[in-house]
């Protein structure tokens, strides 16, 4: 019974395929010591090299990765955090020492992995999160810190540290969408038209429609907010059809008031193949 239960526990805190510590284990290293730092280590081009590579050649490389991690930091644990996250506890004096220690630990570790016949070239982005605080709603620093790895991925750095203002509030973003498209069904968004000059003419002779969102609880929305969440969660195309059906209808009415005139309206990449 006693070897039955420490294989089930070895099963819960390792990852099957490379035999790492996983994700669960991690979460239990990270200490509420101050100075302390969840690290999540990723691979740029994850999909493209596992799809050149194969599999079964992708996890030799997270598992060599992954050592080569381990001798350069002090022979620490290394955790295989989904696919092709690594993840790493470390201590550091403050944020500037814990950036510059995995700085240098990605750079050393970007060197050619021999895998069995090929040689393979990786290039790694970390994020970072100090432990033992709830930032951003968010209680687990190993949660933060793969969020900090997107970050770091936006921003095209190498490392960066958990951003909570550029993290915002998803919770509150997800209750927005819905709020959206109820305020399109009822017209409680609009459409300001931002006039196109003409030198030549010195007349006005064109308009692009821009929309606009003023919240009755939250007042002004920012479009750059709620159109790219749209963009995201698939809501742009009822937001543009609302919008191309407006325009039809105010330029019917401006060119009836004697003021024909050409309106753009901006179209998302995501619907220019439609």
């Amino acid at each position: 019974i006693r070897d039955r239960e420490a294989r089930l526990t070895h099963m819960a805190l390792h990852d099957q395929e490379t035999g790492l510590p996983n994700r669960l284990w991690l979460e239990r290293d990270v200490t509420d010591r101050p100075g302390t730092y969840a690290v999540m280590i990723g691979i740029d081009r994850f999909e493209i090299v596992r799809n050149a590579i194969g599999y079964d050649a992708m996890a030799q490389l997270i598992t060599l990765l992954a050592e080569k991690l381990s001798r350069l930091h002090n022979d620490c644990a290394i955790s295989r955090i989904g696919a092709g996250g690594l993840g790493l506890v470390i201590e550091a004096d403050d944020e500037s020492h814990a950036l510059s220690q995995i700085d240098a630990l990605c750079s050393a570790a970007e060197s050619p992995i021999k895998l069995t016949g090929a040689t393979v070239d990786v290039s790694l982005r970390a994020g970072l999160s100090i432990s033992g605080k709830i930032v951003g709603g968010l209680e687990s620093a190993v949660d933060r810190a793969a969020i900090a790895l997107d970050q770091a991925r936006e921003a095209h750095q190498r490392c960066a540290l958990f951003d909570v203002v550029a993290y915002g509030d998803p919770g509150g973003n997800l209750s927005l969408i819905s709020e959206l498209m109820s305020a399109v069904q009822n017209n409680e968004v609009w459409l300001a038209y931002q006039p196109k000059f003409d030198l030549r003419k010195n007349a006005i002779t064109a308009v692009e429609a821009l929309m606009r969102w003023q919240h009755a609880k939250r007042g002004f929305i920012s479009p750059d907010l709620f159109i790219t969440m749209a963009e995201e969660t698939g809501h742009i195309r009822p937001i543009t059809e609302w919008s191309i059906r407006r325009v039809i209808e105010d330029q019917r009415t401006m060119t009836a008031a004697g003021h024909p005139m050409t309106i753009s309206v901006n179209i998302s990449g995501r619907l220019l193949s439609d």
